[in-house]
């Protein structure tokens, strides 16, 4: 079942990327947006039934990770950079 979950994140990063346009507009957001959509997301489970409570929460997981996955970006950036002057 435990895979099961992680397998179901992974998808709705996979449809979150094909509906918005994936890396390039992500990094468009900063994590302040990205806390404020999972915010969102986990708010909207608070007044649904058991399946719309998992649906959110699926969904501001795989937001979650997409904001990693910027921040992973920003690090990577930010190595280049310094590795270029320094």
């Amino acid at each position: 079942m435990k895979q099961g979950i992680y397998d179901e994140i992974r998808d709705e990063r996979d449809r979150q990327d094909k509906k918005w346009g994936g890396p390039a507009h992500d990094d468009g957001h900063s994590i302040n947006d990205f806390v404020a959509f999972i915010a969102k997301h986990a708010g909207k489970a608070v007044d649904e039934a058991p399946l719309g409570q998992r649906k959110q929460m699926i969904r501001a997981a795989a937001l979650a990770v997409a904001a990693i996955q910027k921040i992973d970006r920003d690090c990577e950036r930010e190595k280049a950079r310094t590795s270029q002057t320094g």
